[in-house]
């Protein structure tokens, strides 16, 4: 019988031969091999009406198949062609995928939870992503932890090297370098901090070898003594190991000095009505607990000349910073200032998914939202435009205090100081700028006759020949003629305000490493109008399934979610009324509560789901009927598709989304509202980390 040192060997020399000659017989797809494993490890083949085989030490894994290890269980994978190495610590599943095209070969490591440890070659010819529900990391040349939790916050920590980590929710970017951690949430919220050596995950590997007996590398915390036996490789380092190095990204990917971390765009923009190629330069700088992000946006037009409004004022530098931030959204001290994504207080019935960038980059907002935890009391600041702050704008707190063991009560209350600041108006004379015929002129706002002189210095104000002086015979060509002259819309010592308060109770009824169960209810009351409550709801997450059931009911002149992420687009508009020949202004609560004229009761439902790992789709939709004949009706819709590109050479990003809400006819008929909201994304790489 061979010793384990001469077993060893000989499956080094066997291994060796067989990557260097491809000479092992197996199918053209065969992409993987199980180097080590550790206790109960499955893989589930490509294609329906499959079964879970075994995994054991030289197993082959093909493209599709998935993978999964159960508790107390590890398993390390060497791809062949590029020698990259995966290792998955217990209770971990994921899928290997991969595709080549003429241009370029294509693998992605699609993880629904987990943590895998990844080292890959910076030889790799191609490229190489890891796929959660939440996030897409982008690598090459890089050595990395993920974990993905099943509540939607996946974990990135950088050993070696740079990866470039993608939300998919809000589409933004941050580069995690060695010594940094990126948390990225299914909200849209992406944070990076330092790492805590105590946070990094122990290396399975590492554990095994201290569990032999063998010498310990590296910084990684002991196991326990006690193991379940393990299968594995040669101690010895095999063939397949090649020095790993950090490589800079060209494009927008590179690292630069003190660990900033850039990345790029470029495209088309259009502005005040005029397309722009636009140049979009992202660097995000860590300083310690805080960070930057900056958005720096060069436009220039068909003649090549660079818009220079955008950068020839002191305050234009506020609208280069897209946030600064201190601390992370799970620590008990966190604020962020500027863009704001997907803002959430209470259970939704009052704020739901609020966006401050909404109509970015046309208009900016610089926004401030955070938290700070004082024992069993929690408490939460939202302002949503510091430019509005006198005013004020929208601004919103909130308060949630544990009662016993797991029972939450909350309170919210939500006030928009002056609706009305929602009207543009660049030269700050409170005339709107869409009935302001001279918007850049803060003197001049009226010009009756069109002929482009303001009427406070046009002798001719109506345009008819005569001057426009008082009856005096001593003065020819004065008007005899009655004046019919433009009034202006002033808002000058004028505002609308709107506000909703409210209260709200939850319990989590269960929860384990896969299932997470929560009951709650919510009350809230619109100022001036109606009332409404959530009772009850349930939300569920369910692995990678995110769920959401409410039964609501109304009174008259209240509709839910009032607070959304089109509240910004919808706040304010004006309205020409052809009976009095005059300009109308509609507030939000013109558009939607007056028109509620019965009470309404219904259901609201959401859903997040990734569908066969081929694309993600969430959505959500609500159907709220009078009570009493049930001929008002009221829906929303909202839908958002996220299709893997993986098939699409060069494409690395492919969505599209669609939004109605409170529509009076079915929201099935795609007839378009004000509040309809629909668009797509098609990401060109044309460099890496650079997307056109």
């Amino acid at each position: 019988m061979l010793s384990n040192r001469t077993t060893s060997i000989l499956f080094s020399l066997l291994l060796s031969v067989a990557l260097a000659g491809n000479g092992i017989a197996q199918n053209v797809d065969q992409a993987a091999l199980a180097l080590k494993k550790r206790g109960e490890v499955f893989r589930k083949p490509a294609g329906f009406n499959t079964t879970d085989e075994q995994v054991e030490v030289g197993s082959w894994f093909s493209d599709f198949d998935s993978v999964r290890t159960e508790a107390a269980s590890f398993l390390a994978i060497l791809f062949t062609d590029d020698k990259s190495i995966l290792k998955m610590k217990e209770n971990t599943r994921l899928t290997i995928q991969g595709n080549t095209t003429p241009s370029q070969k294509i693998r992605q490591i699609r993880i629904n939870r987990g943590s895998i440890k990844t080292k890959i070659s910076p030889q790799i010819d191609g490229k190489y992503e890891i796929i959660s529900p939440v996030s897409v990391a982008s690598v090459k040349g890089t050595e990395f932890w993920v974990t993905v939790d099943p509540s939607g916050t996946d974990t990135f920590i950088g050993l070696e090297g740079t990866v470039e980590i993608l939300n998919i929710e809000s589409g933004q970017t941050m580069l995690l370098s060695a010594g940094m951690t990126i948390t990225s949430s299914w909200t849209g919220t992406m944070n990076i901090n330092p790492t805590d050596p105590a946070t990094i995950p122990s290396d399975p590997d590492t554990e095994q070898q201290q569990q032999q007996g063998g010498q310990q590398q590296g910084g990684d915390s002991p196991q326990d003594d006690q193991s379940t036996p393990t299968d594995q490789a040669p101690a010895q380092q095999s063939p397949t190991q090649t020095p790993s190095q950090s490589e800079p990204q060209s494009g927008g990917g590179s690292k630069l000095p003190g660990g900033i971390g850039m990345s790029a765009s470029v495209g088309a923009a259009v502005l005040d009505g005029q397309v722009y190629n636009q140049i979009s330069l992202r660097p995000d700088i860590p300083i310690g607990p805080f960070g930057i992000g900056l958005d720096l946006n060069f436009y220039f037009d068909a003649d090549g000349n660079l818009r220079e409004e955008d950068w020839d004022e002191p305050l234009d530098a506020i609208d280069k910073i897209f946030y600064l931030r201190y601390n992370n959204p799970e620590d008990p001290f966190y604020i962020r200032a500027g863009g704001l994504l997907g803002i959430t207080m209470g259970q939704g019935l009052i704020m739901d998914n609020y966006s401050n960038t909404i109509e970015y980059p046309q208009v900016r907002r610089v926004g401030v939202f955070g938290h700070k935890e004082f024992g069993k009391f929690r408490l939460q600041g939202l302002v949503a435009n510091l430019r509005e702050l006198s005013n004020p704008g929208l601004i919103g707190i909130r308060g949630t205090y544990n009662v016993i063991g797991k029972l939450k009560i909350g309170a919210t209350a939500i006030y928009d100081g002056d609706q009305f600041a929602g009207l543009p108006d660049r030269d700050g004379d409170h005339v709107p700028d869409a009935v302001d015929d001279f918007p850049d002129n803060a003197e001049w706002s009226v010009d009756t006759d069109g002929d482009g002189v303001a009427d406070k210095v046009d002798p001719d104000r109506n345009g008819n020949g005569y001057t426009d002086n008082t009856q005096d015979s001593t003065i020819s060509n004065n008007d005899i003629f009655p004046l019919d002259l433009k009034n202006a819309l002033s808002l000058e010592d004028t505002s609308n305000s709107s506000a909703i308060y409210g209260a709200d109770i939850e319990y989590p009824v269960f929860s384990n490493d896969l299932i997470a169960i929560t009951a709650y209810g919510e009350f809230a009351k619109i100022q001036d109008f109606g009332s409404g409550f959530a009772l009850p709801g349930v939300r569920a997450t369910i692995g990678p399934v995110f769920l959401k059931l409410e039964y609501r009911q109304y009174t008259k002149e209240f509709l839910g979610n009032y607070y959304d992420r089109t509240y910004d687009i919808e706040r304010v508009h004006l309205t020409w009324n052809d009976s009095s020949n005059s300009v109308n202004i509609e507030t939000r609560e013109d558009l939607l509560l007056k028109p509620v004229t019965e009470p309404l009761s219904g259901v609201f439902g959401g859903a997040a789901i990734d569908l066969l790992d081929m694309f993600t789709l969430s959505a959500s939709y609500s159907r709220m009927k009078s009570t009493g004949d049930g001929t008002l009706t009221f829906e929303s819709l909202y839908g958002d598709l996220s299709i893997n590109p993986v098939f699409i050479p060069k494409v690395n990003k492919a969505s599209l989304f669609y939004q109605q809400t409170n529509n009076l006819n079915s929201v099935f008929d795609f007839e378009k509202t004000s509040s309809t909201l629909f668009g797509y994304l098609i990401g060109y790489e044309i460099a890496p980390s650079v997307t056109l």
